[in-house]
């Protein structure tokens, strides 16, 4: 059942854009990671706009004495292709499920942590876009649709689709008001991106909460708040 959201696109539903301000893409991303077989933990920060990364080595105890040689990095879309000077190349998926492949082929799945600035937390606080979540279940079921069905999930999600279009359509409004063009393209740009993670993780609490420990379904639960851009949006209900 839940193959039939990726060949959907989850209906073409549309990544959430928020207005970072107009140097809000040029902030880094900073991943903390662990899980890793020679290292306490790998620290990469991402720079989109200038597609560089520097990453920080942090030993064990048992390999402190170990040298590896500085990596040289590039971004390629959601990737990172890490290229060493003795020729072995690792791959890094930063922007889904963070694995990590080596030269070879073995795959490590790390856990990161999304390390935001001071000012990218005020930010994401100001423009953050909540969406009421309990009036979308009942209009649903009203109409007739079994919740944890694949029908009452589509339902849901298009009458998500539409409340957050109308957030993002007023915050490139604003951008355009103002002047600042190169922001109103780039958030129509991300507008326009099938891939939101945290849609997809909706849907899959909307067809199986059990499977989640998701609170989706509860009487309690009314709103849902979306912080963050890109690939590192996250979504809390309550």
């Amino acid at each position: 059942m839940l193959e039939s959201w990726n060949m959907k696109k989850l209906l073409a539903i549309v990544v959430l854009g928020l207005l970072w301000g107009g140097n809000a893409y040029t902030e880094n991303i900073v991943l903390n990671c662990k899980n890793l077989p020679v290292w306490q933990s790998l620290k990469f920060e991402i720079n989109k706009e200038n597609k560089t990364v520097n990453i920080t080595e942090q030993y064990t105890q048992k390999s402190n004495k170990r040298s590896f040689s500085k990596p040289i990095s590039y971004l390629d879309n959601k990737k990172i292709h890490i290229q060493f000077p003795n020729g072995s190349f690792w791959q890094f998926f930063y922007g889904s499920d963070h694995k990590l492949i080596f030269p070879d082929g073995k795959t490590n799945y790390l856990k990161c942590k999304n390390e935001l600035n001071t000012k990218q937390l005020q930010t994401a606080k100001q423009d953050a876009i909540m969406f009421t979540i309990k009036d979308k279940r009942e209009q649903c079921e009203a109409i007739g649709f079994k919740p944890k069905t694949e029908k009452f999930a589509d339902c849901v999600l298009r009458l998500v689709e539409l409340d957050i279009k109308k957030q993002q359509d007023n915050k490139i409004a604003a951008a355009q008001n103002s002047g600042n063009m190169q922001i109103a393209n780039q958030l129509l740009q991300m507008r326009n991106d099938n891939n939101a993670q945290y849609l997809i993780d909706l849907g899959q609490q909307l067809l199986t909460p059990q499977s989640f420990n998701s609170n989706i379904y509860l009487p309690q639960t009314q709103n849902c708040t979306i912080m963050g851009f890109d690939s590192f949006a996250k979504m809390t209900c309550n």
